[in-house]
């Protein structure tokens, strides 16, 4: 949320000092990954066994078809100097890293769970939905099996964008999507197209493939538990009585994180919701006469995530209705009721019936029937 919750200093004898910035007014955390939510969740992306070898030697490798990998518990002490993808010489924080073996059942789950953001196929080149590809050819993944048009995938069900994204009102409508039939490319449930859409389905550029260790893009996937379950894109993937994730729990809780206190891996609660006083131990303070904004679409919005908080006087007007795309959530915002007498709605409403007036006044004019106003 652009907020300084720790800082790494480089030492005169090349070592890396870490600490947690205070927050006001809240009793101090142990560990940069005690914030809130940190230690139940993990970046997540997939892996062949040859890149899982590659890149984690020192991880013994059950048998699967891919490996999920999950990239967790970030701590400030034990930091390091890296280099990231753009050559520069950086602090990092520390991190565990962990590899999950699946097999085919659990390429399905994630298959059936599957989001992306809007893209579009040209060529067999895809692109998130308004990159230039002629610019980021080099850069872009291929699906060369998928004909040209926009798609999105949304649950594991497919969409077609057929009529384009059209302003209305100063705002874009969504287009008109059409779900395709079972038998198109885009349901191929085979590791190698899993694998891809998994890992580039938010940004959809190769520099988020897991090419090295030095590759530090990490996609826009997480891992978390839930009830015991182990879920991604908000399905779960392995549940609490799979064998593979019995033998991974029990693997985590044999290693000793870097910590102030040595503890072993645990979500918040049986149901993986926080409780109360965690949120207000571990959290992060909205200030005063500031907005936490968060977009409705994770893979096509930038939030408060990207921005920060927003402040007060920066908003301007409320949401009356919901009108784009026609389905269950057309009509009223499910909110509370707000006041209709605010000056952006009188405004609006009053230049509606000026431009209404106008051209009815002109019209009239125009086949000359002029307004008659009979007592």
């Amino acid at each position: 949320m652009n907020q300084p919750i720790a800082k790494l200093n480089l030492t005169s004898l090349d070592t890396i000092a870490g600490e947690i910035i205070p927050q006001r007014g809240r009793s101090p955390i142990a560990n940069y990954s005690d914030f809130l939510g940190m230690k139940n969740y993990a970046m997540a992306r997939l892996l062949t066994e040859t890149q899982a070898r590659s890149l984690h030697p020192e991880i013994e490798l059950g048998k699967g078809i891919l490996y999920l990998e999950l990239t967790h518990h970030p701590t400030h002490i034990g930091a390091s100097l890296i280099q990231d993808e753009y050559r520069r010489i950086r602090p990092e924080f520390s991190l565990s890293t962990s590899l999950i073996p699946l097999q085919q059942s659990h390429i399905d789950k994630i298959a059936n769970q599957m989001v992306t953001c809007r893209f579009t196929v040209k060529n067999g080149i895809a692109a998130r939905l308004g990159m230039d590809t002629n610019k980021y050819k080099s850069y872009l993944p291929h699906l060369d099996d998928v004909p040209d048009g926009t798609y999105e995938i949304q649950d594991g069900k497919a969409y077609k964008l057929m009529f384009p994204q059209i302003p209305l009102l100063g705002v874009f409508t969504n287009g008109v999507t059409k779900e395709l039939s079972g038998d198109h490319p885009l349901y191929r449930h085979d590791p190698e197209r899993i694998q891809l859409l998994y890992n580039l389905g938010i940004e959809f550029l190769n520099q988020y493939l897991p090419s090295s260790k030095h590759n530090y893009l990490a996609p826009s996937r997480y891992a978390y538990f839930k009830n015991n379950d182990l879920y991604l894109m908000n399905g779960p993937i392995l549940t609490k009585e799979d064998p593979i994730l019995i033998e991974f729990n029990k693997n985590e809780l044999e290693k000793k994180y870097i910590s102030t206190t040595v503890r072993p891996y645990h979500p918040f609660a049986d149901n993986g919701v926080p409780s109360l006083e965690e949120i207000k131990k571990n959290g992060v303070q909205v200030p005063e006469k500031m907005y936490l904004v968060l977009g409705d679409n994770h893979a096509m919005s930038a939030d408060s995530r990207h921005f920060g908080f927003v402040p007060e006087n920066n908003l301007k007007g409320g949401v009356s209705f919901l009108f784009s795309p026609p389905g269950q959530r057309w009509g009223r915002a499910p909110q509370p009721e707000i006041s209709y007498t605010t000056l952006p709605n009188l405004t609006i409403w009053s230049t509606f019936i000026a431009i209404s007036i106008a051209s009815t006044v002109y019209y009239r004019r125009k086949v000359k029937k002029p307004l008659r106003f009979d007592s």
